[in-house]
């Protein structure tokens, strides 16, 4: 038999076919035609045993038909021919619109075609019954011993584990503890030397953390109910320090704990060698004590053994207060404790969950660029409306994805081990059965220590040394971030939710409940501009572009189309969006697709279990997202160009970033200072500002500023009638209507925001700054602040939006040190006034009334050192020039945000600030048994910069993108003046001068004041021809910055 020379079953690969057998229903067409006849012929089907693959061949055709075993549909192989409905148009007129990149047949390609679900994600889940099992241990320290204890884990099967001991502070994050995100984790930490308890509990069982009454917290004790095969258990940890140690604390909490009906187990070190357990009887009050309270309470404790070894004592104990608890068994040593094995009497059914990933960095793009290139679009399109051509491009981009993108089945709840880990474990166990605490026990015990450190190490190089960048991110915030896990909720009536399609449903009405309801009032609005924007340009080139500069990443969508799929086929989908964008713009009709938003909930603060302690992600289409950046690069040059957006609203405007309005903020603080006067600001926080934009309103004032016609329309269209949907682990809550705000999770949404709250201060007196909706009024006169306050009343009454007063402050910035009557300045809005404050943070800075910023450092150093010390604990095992990367990514920028805001002249904070980075170094050094010379000599080793010295360098890079490149604008001069001097002079041209005098220590560490004397004496040649920060960054040496750095050798 001949197969085509494309097909994968060629002759030389197929050695094993069963017999052929005859199948109706497919046409008789010559070579390269796929379309049906009406004579119905029957092909020829065949079996590959050795691929597990069907193919087929019609009689008379040389076209060869592939079908998998698990994907029972039929796909061609890659002949070079093309399906069934997408043959290629050969009409001159899209012949040239599209590029022929991709006319060229695939051919012989890298990997065969594979086949998998439509979704990107798949979860696929065999259960399996065994009874509940936990494991406990006083582990002295679980730093050093989570390779252990995750090998213990797995190898014991075990759905719970407690223990204590466990010396950990904050520094060390609960994702280290989760033993590869397997475990959820809840623990108390003593936050100094020694103690703390924690339980893991496996992600199949479902569980509520129990709160402690603050009166009792200072026990170290942790407790949960779980939920498994129809019973509520309270599991229950504690850790009693010292034999000699007051018990009323822990005893009174342990009441409290047992005071419910439901199954409790208590497992901890209680450090009790004197009570004869099998006699219930005790031989000193301590001991006594505690016997009262396990007879009182009827509990019963089941471990009869040593738990520790030299001297043998029962020191951890299992109590229950009924019959759940099945089996209780003494095992081998953990630390200096046994492991305890607890088998309870309550069934569980854990899922083994399999997940298909599909792998879109594998597709065979070829062919899909190939197969959508030879598409007659036009033809295709033809008596369809927008939302219908986009319909029609979807199902067929999932049906190449489903035949040309791979899929992978990953386990995500399991990790293996080396087969040499797996045996020296098996050997431990052995030799402990038959000779206990042994030497030959202890020797193969430190093996295994050794096999485990290996293994992770290794892990830890092919993560962070030779994987990819993406590879290094995802291990690092593994490990150093919080896991964002949804546990249990409750609903308003305080039951727990654990079931994931109730949390949907009570988070999708938590998220309702935030809209606004038109109350149909049109406030009038005057008309801005008689201009009229234009229509944006949908041509090919302009989409293949937008396409190309896709960021590659598998995001979810509604539609299902990462925008790494975009990218590589940015080429061929380009005319298909060409025609769905005019026409969609034309008529405005908007894609269904386009108006949906998958929202994920992200815990902001306070308690996980309360659904409105969340806010929520919007996940929208990626292909909608490429013509909103169209319509929005149109508009925002209609907008800029005839300035229609206010000066003072530095929030999602190119050019204008946080600290630009920082520094023309502290300008004009300092401004009033100089003169002595002080300066009150109040600080407005808006309720949900985003979410309760009313749609009709907003409308109003779009016509206002000259938006008419199909660009009206469209904008209406893309407003109106949107959904949401909420998603945990792949499941979703039904569709809500969204009935107002700015589309979040859009590109469209924040520019209509501005838009929406431009006019806020049109008729303020006083100052007034906004980022996006962070509004703040600030003046010398408090009474033009009071009235501001008034007519924000007013304004938020008429457009519907709605402010917190309780979450709104007051700050005066003083210019004497002596007491100031601000105190007696009562600023109210809605007739609820607004707290007065001394330290305020503003946009990631911390102010002080008295404008210096020792409260924003101390904050900022206890966070970098803080981050320092997770780091040490995340990397145990990364090599030398790891510590220093991380270093630079998630410690360093902390340190430099805001710093041409805050940045210090005094040595004392230099040196503070400095430390930071003194200490790290220091650290590694000895991590590494480096010999420490200095810290000028180390960072040298370590090429980097000092701290200070980088903040000289980003305070000139910035005052050149405001002078030079214009790639910063600040609608304030900051107090700089550019004097003129005949061009003979030997200097720059951007000589500048201060308009701010030197008077006071507040005025000297200013922006201007403090890189003067630095950015005059900067060298011509410096400055690039052609106006580029970058190059003038590069063009900096450590020559023309070390005379201005107050911290050198001989000082630090």
């Amino acid at each position: 038999m001949q197969i085509a020379s494309g097909c994968r079953f060629r002759q030389g690969n197929c050695r094993s076919v069963q017999g052929f057998r005859k199948v109706p229903g497919f046409s008789n067409q010559p070579e390269g035609k796929c379309a049906p006849s009406s004579q119905t012929p029957t092909p020829i089907e065949g079996r590959c045993l050795q691929n597990s693959y069907n193919f087929r061949k019609d009689e008379g055709q040389s076209q060869w038909m592939s079908q998998c075993i698990r994907a029972s549909r039929f796909l061609e192989a890659r002949t070079g021919q093309v399906p069934s409905g997408m043959e290629g148009s050969h009409q001159a007129q899209q012949r040239s619109q599209t590029t022929s990149l991709h006319r060229q047949e695939p051919g012989s390609l890298p990997h065969p075609v594979q086949k998998g679900p439509n979704s990107l994600a798949m979860d696929n889940s065999t259960k399996q019954v065994k009874f509940l099992s936990v494991g406990y241990a006083n582990c002295f320290s679980v730093k050093n011993k989570l390779a252990q204890l995750e090998l213990v884990t797995i190898t014991n099967n075990f759905d719970i584990v407690c223990f204590t001991e466990t010396k950990l502070d904050n520094t060390f994050p609960d994702s280290l503890l989760s033993l590869s995100n397997n475990f959820s984790v809840v623990r108390k930490d003593r936050n100094k030397h020694g103690g703390g308890v924690a339980i893991l509990i496996s992600k199949s069982i479902r569980f509520l953390p129990i709160e402690i009454p603050s009166s009792l917290l200072s026990s170290e004790i942790a407790g949960v109910d779980i939920m498994a095969g129809g019973v509520s258990i309270r599991i229950v940890v504690g850790y009693h320090p010292s034999h000699h140690s007051k018990l009323d604390g822990m005893i009174s909490c342990l009441e409290f704990l047992l005071s419910t009906r439901k199954n409790c187990v208590i497992l901890g070190d209680f450090n009790m060698p004197h009570i004869s357990w099998p006699s219930l009887t005790a031989s000193d009050s301590h001991c006594k004590k505690c016997l009262s309270f396990v007879t009182k309470n009827g509990l019963t404790q089941h471990i009869a053994s040593p738990t520790r070894l030299k001297p043998d004592n029962i020191l951890d104990l299992c109590f229950t207060n009924t019959n759940i608890l099945r089996d209780v068994r003494v095992g081998d040593l953990f630390s200096d404790h046994k492991l305890i094995h607890v088998t309870l009497s309550v069934k569980n059914r854990t899922k083994k969950l399999t997940k298909k990933v599909k792998l879109f960095r594998k597709a065979d793009y070829a062919s899909i660029n190939y197969l959508l290139s030879n598409t007659d679009w036009v033809l295709r399109f033809s008596n369809l409306n927008a939302d219908g051509m986009y319909e029609y491009l979807l199902s067929i981009l999932h049906e190449l994805i489903a035949s040309y993108v791979p899929v992978k089945a990953i386990n995500t709840l399991s990790k293996r081990h080396s087969a040499e880990i797996l045996k020296l474990q098996k050997a431990m166990l052995n030799v402990w059965r038959k000779e206990g605490n042994s030497t030959n026990y202890k020797n193969i015990s430190a093996d295994l220590k050794v096999a485990l450190i290996k293994e992770e190490k290794r892990v830890n190089d092919e993560k962070l040394t030779n994987g990819s960048v993406k590879d290094f991110f995802k291990f690092i915030n593994s490990r150093y971030k919080d896991n964002q896990e949804i546990g249990t909720l409750k609903n308003d009536s305080g039951a727990p939710i654990n079931c994931d399609s109730e949390k949907v449903e009570l988070f999708s009405d938590s998220f309702s409940k935030v809209f606004t309801e038109d109350n149909n009032v049109q406030p009038h609005f005057d008309k801005r501009t008689e201009e009229l924007v234009s229509s944006p340009d949908f041509e090919p080139y302009i989409i293949e572009h937008t396409l190309s500069k896709l960021t590659p990443k598998l995001n979810t969508t509604p539609d299902g189309i990462p925008a790494l799929f975009l990218k590589n086929v940015c080429t061929a989908i380009a005319l298909p969006l060409s025609i769905i964008f005019r026409e969609s713009f034309r008529t405005s009709i908007v894609p269904t697709a386009w108006k949906t938003a998958i929202v994920k909930p992200l815990h902001k603060k306070g308690s996980r279990a309360n659904p409105n302690n969340y806010r929520l992600i919007s996940l929208t289409s990626s292909v909608g997202k490429v013509m909103e950046k169209l319509v929005r690069k149109q508009l925002t040059n209609y907008l800029n160009s005839n300035r229609l957006l206010s000066n003072c609203q530095y929030g999602f405007r190119s050019s204008m970033s946080t600290e630009a309005q920082l520094l023309s903020y502290q300008a004009d603080i300092l401004t009033n200072y100089i003169c002595k006067k002080t300066t009150h600001s109040v600080y407005i926080d808006f309720k949900k500002a985003f979410d309760k934009v009313s749609l009709s309103k907003l409308k109003i004032k779009l016509r206002s500023y000259g938006i008419h016609d199909d660009f009206f329309n469209w904008l209406c269209a893309f407003l109106t009638n949107r959904t949401q949907r909420v998603c945990i682990n792949n499941v979703f809550s039904s569709d809500r209507s969204v009935l107002s705000g700015v589309p979040q999770g859009s590109v469209l949404g924040p520019l209509l925001f501005l838009l929406f709250i431009n006019d806020i201060g049109d008729a303020f007196e006083s100052n007034y700054l906004l980022y996006a909706d962070d509004l703040k009024l600030f003046s010398t006169n408090a009474d033009c602040i009071k009235k501001d306050l008034v007519r924000l009343s007013v304004w938020c009454d008429n457009w519907q939006m709605g402010v917190a007063p309780e979450k709104c402050e007051v700050i005066s910035f003083n210019h004497s040190k002596k007491h100031s009557n601000s105190a007696s300045l009562n600023f109210s809005i809605n007739d609820a006034i607004i707290p007065q404050t001394k330290i305020i943070r503003d946009l990631g800075i911390i102010f002080n009334s008295d404008l210096n910023f020792s409260n924003h450092l101390d904050v900022t150093l206890r966070k970098a050192h803080q981050r320092v010390n997770i780091f040490f604990n995340v990397l145990r095992h990364a090599d030398f020039e790891i510590f220093i990367k991380c270093f630079k990514i998630y410690v360093r920028p902390l340190l430099e945000y805001g710093s041409t805001v805050f940045s210090p002249t005094s040595k004392e904070q230099v040196r503070l600030i400095e430390s930071v980075q003194k200490t790290f170094i220091f650290q590694v050094f000895r991590k590494f048994n480096i010999p420490y010379i200095s810290y000028f000599e180390s960072i040298k080793h370590c090429d980097i910069l000092s701290l200070e010295h980088r903040r000289i360098i980003i305070d000139l890079v910035f005052m050149y993108k405001i002078l030079v490149s214009k790639e910063v604008r600040i609608y304030n001069d900051v107090h700089i003046s550019l004097p003129r001097f005949s061009n003979n002079l030997r200097r720059h041209p951007y000589y500048i001068k201060s308009k701010l005098s030197n008077s006071t220590k507040n005025t000297c560490q200013f922006f201007t004041n403090r890189i003067i004397s630095c950015w005059n004496k900067l060298p011509p040649h410096i400055f690039p021809s052609f106006p580029n920060s970058d190059v003038f960054r590069c063009n900096i040496s450590f020559n023309f910055v070390e005379p201005f750095l107050i911290l050198k050798h001989s000082n630090f």
